[in-house]
């Protein structure tokens, strides 16, 4: 099985690093940007099997960081983790969006979720 990248967009240094360890468990490479500006910039120069992205942080947020993704046609499944989803429109605005996390959550049991889904079992 390939190792899987993931890209995770969050301002708060010890959420970052709790998704970080979380999906290095699962022998994930992680790749952390502190703002979607630094992720728009990492997505410029490597590709991920996954995005994880808040949506309040400083430069440019998540609503800009998924705006630029999709402009760009970047084909790239996107998690929003926020405890500011007011609503579910994120969903049916935006194809990549696939999921929507309401801090706080239970990281380890989520990543075991989104882990499956980025490595799909083979047809048997």
């Amino acid at each position: 099985m390939e190792t899987k990248k993931v890209l995770i967009a969050e301002d708060e240094a010890m959420i970052a690093a709790m998704w970080r360890e979380a999906f290095s468990l699962h022998d994930c490479e992680v790749v952390l940007a502190k703002n979607g500006l630094d992720a728009i910039e990492i997505l410029g120069n490597q590709s991920f099997d996954l995005l994880i992205t808040d949506l309040r942080m400083p430069e440019k947020d998540g609503y800009a960081l998924i705006k630029h993704i999709e402009e760009k046609r970047i084909n790239l499944p996107i998690v929003v983790c926020s405890g500011y989803i007011e609503d579910e429109a994120l969903l049916n605005q935006n194809a990549s969006v696939k999921l929507l996390l309401k801090k706080p959550v239970d990281i380890g049991k989520e990543v075991q979720n989104l882990i499956q889904e980025i490595n799909p079992k083979p047809n048997s």
